[in-house]
This record gives C-alpha cells, structure tokens and sequence, in this order.
C-alpha cells in the first residue's frame, strides 16, 4: 500500500512512503523503489476525432514499482490520458497509457498499439497494420477512420504503447 506524502523539495515529484500491513516482517524498500513517469498536459484522441486542445488537469507524474518498469532510460517514457474508445474493449475513454519513445521503427510495431503524431491533427492512438508497403494506423473498431502513414500524409509514430491503466467506468 502506498501513502503519498509532502512534495519533495523542488523535485514537483511527490514523496511516497511504502506501508505494510500484516503479520510478515517486511523490509526497508530500496531509496528508488519507484520510477516517475510524466504525465504529459495533452491527450491521445481516436483518429478521426480531432485534435485535443484542452490540457488535461492532472500533471503529476505516474509512479510505479521499478520491479513493473521496463529497463529504458527514464528520459524515453511518458504517459498520456486517452480521449475516445476506438481501441475498447482493450483500452477505454480515460485510460492513462505509457509510451517509449525509444521503440518507433515500423517494422518492429506491426501489430503493436502505438502513439502518432500530426501538427495539424495532433496525438492519436492505434494499432500500426501494415497491408501491402503501406503502414496504416487501424482502430480495433472499424467504424472510426484508418491513417495511412505514406511519406506525403506527414504523420510520425513517436513510441509504442507499452502498458494501460484505469478504470471501467
């Protein structure tokens, strides 16, 4: 169980205390027994559905136990709140996703779900399929509209989907 505490001095990164409860002795957790990922200001829309202006209001970093942590530099992870259900029932409206940036050469994400980038249509999240030579970003629900990701149509994948978090609401 986890107990937030006071923010650490000039860190912006809460101070987190590890409690035990029960009958087994447990013992003192490591000085970096969590790593901080950021949650970035914006969200991750379905394709089709626009751009999200608005910044999210939560931007304090997700913390999680290194043992569940990917061994990645910290500076590559981020994370993102998503905005839509095109790829539910797997991930819904509101998730927080994690993101490694570190992972984005298409041939290695085929079939993965990744994070794209447009400047005029912002952030969207999908699966990565590729028919023929050519790379499309697919929602698991057909009905939402497909990217092509063809040299002219300026989209760029900046990371795979490593893990997802939240509720069923």
């Amino acid at each position: 169980m986890l107990s937030a505490g006071q923010k650490g001095k000039g860190s912006g990164i809460p101070t987190v205390q590890v409690v035990h409860a029960g009958a087994e002795k447990m013992l003192p957790a490591e000085k970096d027994f969590f790593v901080a990922i950021p949650l970035l200001p914006v969200r991750a829309a379905t394709p089709g559905k626009g751009r999200e202006d608005s910044p999210t209001s939560n931007q304090k970093p997700w913390l999680y136990p290194k043992s569940g942590a990917p061994i990645l530099p910290p500076q590559s992870l981020f994370s993102l709140l998503l905005k839509g259900s095109s790829m539910s029932p797997l991930i819904l409206d509101g998730y927080i996703i994690a993101v490694d940036t570190c992972d984005t050469a298409h041939n290695d994400l085929i079939r993965k779900i990744v994070v794209a980038w447009n400047r005029e249509k912002g952030l969207v999240f999908s699966r990565l399929i590729r028919f023929d030579h050519t790379d499309v970003l697919v929602s698991d629900h057909r009905e939402y509209v497909s990217v092509s990701l063809a040299t002219e149509s300026l989209w760029r994948v900046i990371g795979r989907v490593l893990w997802w978090t939240g509720f069923a609401s």
